[in-house]
């Protein structure tokens, strides 16, 4: 079964020779001792391309079509009939109204999965809002206004952020006061363990935050 299937396919004569790994597969290639599939599934919102590799394929091909009705895949969610676009009434950075809806999406969520957990008595699930903030220079630890992006999660999420809530992941300093909340200093590695963070500062040059994302896609459960 591919998907997509339009990707890695050449249109018109002359396609008899694989050029491609997806194509080796259509057509075979005996170099590699590949032999053509007997039977392909090929998923694609614009066939053309994988309809004439196989209409030009040198052995016999029969090809069945199937249709899916566009409502069909509309109501699968897979396709969109309207963006909801929003628009802040106060004057904001592109980064501050990002993160304001990223914050209230994560509330959103933090909601649903709790009262999902509760209903179904499965673990509890607590997701983290993670914040790339910008770096810093020799006087200033990062050039992002922490104190303006925690007022921005608390409007958006309808309260103010509880004690140890938030942390932090940058190096290169302990605990902090921001706008009279302590952010804590937490340890890339013991992020996931700790129930009680919810939100995550880290610097674009933080050499662990490709290890601190991998360990947060592996959301934080506690028994009930």
């Amino acid at each position: 079964m591919i998907d997509e299937a339009h990707r890695g396919m050449t249109s018109g004569k002359g396609a008899q020779a694989a050029q491609t790994l997806m194509q080796r597969f259509l057509l075979g290639c005996p170099e590699v001792g590949l032999v053509k599939m007997p039977m392909v599934i090929g998923v694609s919102a614009t066939p053309k391309r994988f309809l004439d590799l196989m209409a030009n394929a040198e052995h016999t091909v029969t090809t069945h079509k199937v249709a899916v009705p566009a409502e069909e895949v509309r109501k699968s969610g897979l396709l969109k009939d309207r963006i909801l676009i929003h628009h802040p009434e106060a004057a904001t950075t592109a980064e501050m109204a990002l993160l304001e809806e990223a914050a209230r999406r994560w509330g959103q969520m933090t909601a649903a999965w709790g009262a999902y957990c509760q209903e179904e008595k499965e673990p509890t699930v607590w997701p983290v809002l993670v914040v790339q903030v910008e770096n810093g220079t020799d006087r200033q630890l990062t050039k992002t206004d922490l104190g303006a992006a925690l007022a921005v999660i608390e409007s958006a999420i309808g309260r103010r952020l509880n004690e140890g809530e938030v942390a932090h992941a940058m190096h290169d300093t302990g605990d902090l006061d921001v706008g009279g909340r302590r952010v804590r200093k937490v340890e890339a590695s013991r992020i996931d363990a700790d129930k009680n963070i919810g939100v995550v500062f880290f610097k674009t040059s933080l050499s662990e935050a490709p290890r601190i994302l991998r360990r947060l896609l592996r959301l934080r459960m506690e028994p009930i």
